[in-house]
């Protein structure tokens, strides 16, 4: 086996799956600009998944909408049937815009189309209480999800570009385990059965990037024994994934 293909066999990572929320009635709105055009019942389905958050409204009248966010992305994109468009919040009294949402607010959320000024609207009508327990347990998947994914994204273009093929591309590898991590480790949780999740992916993320450095030095030092047990170590460090990433998702199914 070439020396230079030892690392790249061992991993290429698994992807926390996209999860749906609940499906919930609420009542969807039109703005042209800031006129209130249309209002109508509405059924509201959400998910996450692959870097992305989905919102489709379901109207009366039979029309879709779909909005996603891109999660990882430093400013969240936004697009609304695939047109730009930025997030907004208004007041469910009187429609006024909301710069500073308080929690205590009753709020509809807004996406603005860029293209057009128009707005697509939507307040769902779970209980209070009701709203921000399942939010809690959603908000919180959706954190590990995104670190998850995140990582393996990042695994897998260094992987594509370089085949590791450089003693560089190894250690940009290694301060990916570090980083990930680091973030997974500084998630704000309080679900007890995240928090081991957490507490397990940070582990792996550690011991991944320890047999990650043993094999870069390794291969700056040309040392095929030390590659060779630092990829039984590498092998061992992942080998948790499979059933830590389903089991995740299992969990996180609504």
């Amino acid at each position: 086996m070439p020396f230079l293909v030892l690392f790249a066999q061992i991993w290429v990572g698994q992807k926390a799956e996209a999860r749906p929320y609940p499906d919930s009635l609420g009542i969807c709105y039109l703005f042209q600009g800031d006129m209130l055009d249309l209002i109508q019942p509405c059924v509201i389905s959400q998910g996450y998944g692959t870097g992305e958050h989905y919102t489709i409204l379901h109207w009366s009248n039979g029309k879709k909408t779909t909005i996603l966010t891109n999660v990882l992305t430093e400013q969240h994109a936004v697009t609304v049937d695939g047109e730009k468009a930025e997030s907004y919040t208004r007041d469910s009294s009187w429609y006024n815009l909301v710069d500073k949402p308080d929690s205590d607010d009753d709020l509809i959320f807004c996406e603005r189309i860029l293209a057009t000024d128009n707005s697509i609207c939507y307040k769902t009508n779970f209980t209070q209480s009701s709203q921000s327990t399942n939010k809690s347990l959603f908000e919180q998947c959706n954190t590990i999800i995104e670190v998850v994914n995140e990582t393996v994204n990042k695994a897998r273009q260094i992987l594509d570009n370089t085949q590791f093929s450089t003693s560089e591309s190894m250690w940009e590898t290694v301060e990916t385990m570090n980083n990930a991590a680091k973030k997974m480790e500084s998630l704000s949780l309080n679900d007890p059965t995240l928090l081991n999740y957490q507490s397990r992916y940070v582990t792996m993320y550690r011991n991944m990037s320890q047999a990650m450095r043993e094999f870069a030095v390794a291969f700056e030092r040309r040392d095929r024994d030390a590659a060779e047990v630092a990829q039984q170590s590498l092998q061992s460090a992942t080998n948790p994934e499979q059933t830590l990433t389903d089991s995740l998702n299992n969990y996180c199914q609504p």
